[in-house]
C-alpha cells in the first residue's frame, strides 16, 4: 500500500517510472528504513553492506539520520555519490508534505560508464591540445631558422621573401596556439585574430612606430578547420596593411571587424595608410593577394574583396561557419 503511494505520489512530481528501468528504486518509511527495493537497488546494497537490504537503512550510502527530516535537510538532490569504483546519481523524492512525511523514494542511477567515457575523452583532449602545442612550438624553432638565415644575407628581395615566410610561419603558429587552449572542434574568432594581429605587428612594425590595433566584433566560434586559412588571410591582409599601406609612417592604425548573420561570417580589415591601392602592384603584393583569394574562395568557400573607403583600405572576407 506504502509503495503504491510512493508512486502515485511521483507521478504528481513529474517523475515517470518509464526513466527509472536499470536505475536502483528504494523506498524508505519515516524512520530511513528501506521497505522496498528492486533489483538494482538490492545489489547495490548487498554490494555495499553485505546484507538483506529490507528493514535496514542506507547509513553507509548516505551516512546516519534520526528521522527522514533530518536527511532531507542535509543531502540535496540530485546529488552524485562515488562507491567503490561506481558513480552514481541520486535523486530523493520524499512522500507526504513537511510536517507530515511518510517516506522517500530514492533513485539510484548509475554513472559509472559515463564518467569513464568523460574522462577517456577529457584524455584524448589532453593528447590533442598536447600535440597542437608541440606543433607550435615546431614552427616556432622553423621560423627561429629561418630568421638566422635571413640575417646572413646581403639581398633585400632574399630578406624580404624570408620575412614573409616567417609571417606567414608564425600565423600557422598563433592557430596551433589557440587549438591548444580552445575546444577540439570550434575556435573563438576574435581570439585568434588577435593573437595573428599581435604576433604580425611585431614582425612588420619598426621601434618608433606607434600603430594601433584592435579586433571588434562578437566572438563566434569557427569550425577548427577553417582556423588555419583564417590566420593565414589574416596575416597575408595585416602584411600587406604594414608594408604597403602604413610602410615607415610613424603612427598607423589596423581594425578588424567581425560580424555574423545567418551563419555568415564577415571579416572586415581597415588600415590608415594613405597610399594609393594598387592591386597590381609588385610580384610581393600581388603574392599576398593572391594567397588572400585563393584561401578565401577555395578552403573557405567566400569571397574577398579589397577597396578605399573614406580614405582607408578595406579588406573584406565573407565565408559560411
Amino acid at each position: 500500500e506504502f509503495l503504491k503511494k510512493s508512486l502515485m505520489e511521483l507521478n504528481i512530481v513529474e517523475s515517470y517510472f518509464a526513466d527509472w528501468f536499470n536505475n536502483g528504486i528504494f523506498v524508505l518509511n519515516s524512520e530511513c528504513r528501506i521497505i522496498y527495493v528492486n533489483k538494482e537497488a538490492h545489489d547495490l546494497y548487498v554490494r555495499e553492506e553485505k546484507k538483506d537490504p529490507m528493514g535496514n537503512d542506507l547509513s553507509k550510502v548516505l551516512g546516519t539520520f534520526k528521522d527522514l527530516k533530518e536527511m532531507l535537510g542535509k543531502i540535496s538532490s540530485p546529488t552524485e555519490l562515488a562507491l567503490r569504483d561506481e558513480v552514481y546519481n541520486m535523486h530523493i523524492h520524499p512522500i507526504g508534505f513537511q510536517d507530515d512525511l511518510e517516506g522517500a523514494v530514492i533513485i539510484m542511477q548509475d554513472m559509472t560508464e559515463l564518467r569513464i567515457k568523460e574522462r577517456e575523452l577529457q584524455g584524448k583532449d589532453m593528447l590533442i591540445r598536447e600535440i597542437h602545442h608541440r606543433v607550435k612550438n615546431n614552427l616556432q624553432n622553423i621560423a627561429a631558422i629561418l630568421q638566422l638565415q635571413m640575417r646572413r644575407t646581403n639581398s633585400e628581395e632574399a630578406r624580404n621573401a624570408f620575412q614573409a615566410s616567417i609571417s606567414r610561419i608564425m600565423s600557422i603558429a598563433a592557430a596551433q596556439n589557440v587549438f591548444s587552449r580552445q575546444n577540439i572542434d570550434t575556435v573563438r574568432l576574435k581570439e585568434l585574430l588577435s593573437y595573428v594581429l599581435n604576433t604580425t605587428l611585431d614582425s612588420y612594425k619598426f621601434e618608433y612606430q606607434n600603430i594601433i590595433a584592435v579586433v571588434e566584433g562578437r566572438n563566434i566560434e569557427i569550425s577548427s578547420s577553417q582556423a588555419i586559412p583564417v590566420a593565414l588571410i589574416a596575416n597575408e591582409v595585416i602584411s600587406n596593411s604594414m608594408k604597403h599601406g602604413i610602410r615607415d609612417a610613424e603612427t598607423g592604425e589596423i581594425r578588424i571587424n567581425i560580424n555574423e548573420n545567418e551563419s555568415m561570417v564577415k571579416m572586415e580589415f581597415y588600415d590608415s595608410g594613405k597610399s594609393e591601392l594598387i592591386i597590381d602592384g609588385n610580384d610581393e603584393a600581388k603574392l599576398g593577394l593572391q594567397i588572400v583569394k585563393a584561401l578565401s574562395t577555395e578552403q573557405l568557400g567566400g569571397t574577398f574583396t579589397i577597396s578605399k573607403v573614406t580614405g582607408e583600405t578595406k579588406a573584406e572576407v565573407v565565408f559560411s561557419k
